[in-house]
């Protein structure tokens, strides 16, 4: 699975054994970066409006939203 993010707020999941989309989430701002969990259970994305977000692979689109004061760069 491969995760592709957009300054547009947009993040679209493909599979990569026929570059199918298989969901498009929103995270709201501009997203900065995206990672999966080791056991790919999980998407988190981290954007310009101050929220982490994580997404539970399967369950879109339900996520979790975990706003902060300063701005959030990156995840690992």
């Amino acid at each position: 699975m491969l995760a592709i993010a957009g300054l547009d707020g947009s993040v679209r999941l493909l599979e990569t054994a026929s570059w199918r989309e298989i969901a498009g989430l929103m995270h709201g701002g501009a997203v900065w970066n995206v990672v999966f969990s080791p056991d790919s259970r999980t998407l988190a994305t981290v954007g310009m409006d101050r929220q982490l977000r994580l997404f539970e692979t399967g369950k879109y689109p339900d996520d979790i939203r975990i706003r902060r004061t300063e701005s959030i760069m990156g995840v690992a």
